[in-house]
């Protein structure tokens, strides 16, 4: 028996907001709106629960981060990402292996320069590995 493919974005508190160049089906942006971050945060998949996580952190801490958690590739969405980037100081990408594919995608479709985060060897990212970095500013 096969399973369906179920969308895998994950639920987010009132905090979350539709912002209107991701209303494309691309995914929902989290941050305070409108948003202007420091960091921005891009995420797919099996690392939007720990980059989601570190909002958290953030927001208690009153830091200006902002996460953009991606649905899917294709189509890429390069003009989400070149708007969600407009909006932030630094792009994260948090990457779900070490290829750091979704960093060198972005590099390759929209010029843009991410800093890459991934995972220690063996284990995927936890969001103690977002926010005890300190370096975001």
């Amino acid at each position: 028996m096969r399973m369906k493919n179920r969308d895998r974005t994950l639920p987010l508190p009132e905090v979350q907001y539709e912002v209107q160049f991701v209303n494309e089906g691309f995914g929902p942006v989290e941050g305070d709106e409108p948003f202007r971050a420091t960091v921005g945060f891009i995420s797919l998949e099996s690392t939007q629960a720990a980059v989601h996580e570190a909002m958290g952190f953030y927001r208690k801490i009153k830091f200006a981060a902002a996460a953009f958690y991606l649905k899917g590739l294709w189509p890429f969405p390069v003009q989400a990402i070149e708007a969600f980037a407009g909006r932030v100081d630094k792009i994260v990408v948090i990457e779900e292996t070490q290829t750091a594919s979704l960093s060198k995608r972005i590099r390759e479709m929209t010029g843009l320069h991410p800093v890459t985060m991934v995972p220690p060897s063996g284990r995927s990212i936890r969001a103690e590995d977002i926010y005890e970095k300190e370096d975001w500013n």
